[in-house]
């Protein structure tokens, strides 16, 4: 087994805590999240009261 240099992985640690960052943002404002209209049909639009 060889030890691996901490500065030789730096882009696979930058990496991971990026995508780990951005899924945390979409899962707090619900982007991409998809929405079921009233007649049960999946849109990417919310919802609003004149439905």
């Amino acid at each position: 087994m060889t030890v691996v240099s901490p500065t030789e992985v730096w882009p696979f640690v930058l990496h991971g805590r990026f995508l780990a960052a951005l899924m945390l943002v979409a899962a707090m404002t619900g982007f991409g999240r998809t929405h079921a209209a009233r007649d049960d049909t999946a849109t990417n639009r919310p919802r609003t009261m004149s439905d």
